[in-house]
């Protein structure tokens, strides 16, 4: 069992083409808390513009775990 919680969201127009300047791409943190007191982070992004390089889904940008005092980087699609 854990408890999940959307920590920040915002918005940024990263591409300055002039066919793709429109776009924007949606970013969020979630924290994930576990029973067991370990937690993990999720930095999530997503894009509704069909040209966009993201998905209109919320997918995976970078992850990290926090276990006992270590923080480790787990995956992600980091640019």
């Amino acid at each position: 069992m854990s408890f999940t919680r959307q920590i920040c969201e915002w918005e940024e127009r990263p591409y300055t083409s002039y066919d793709r300047r429109r776009a924007v791409v949606q970013h969020r943190v979630v924290l994930e808390v576990y029973r067991d007191g370990n937690s993990d982070i999720r930095h999530e992004v997503r894009s509704d513009y069909e040209e966009a390089k993201e998905s209109a889904e919320w997918s995976l940008y970078e992850a990290y775990e926090i276990r006992g005092s270590r923080v480790d980087y787990v995956g992600g699609d980091r640019r």
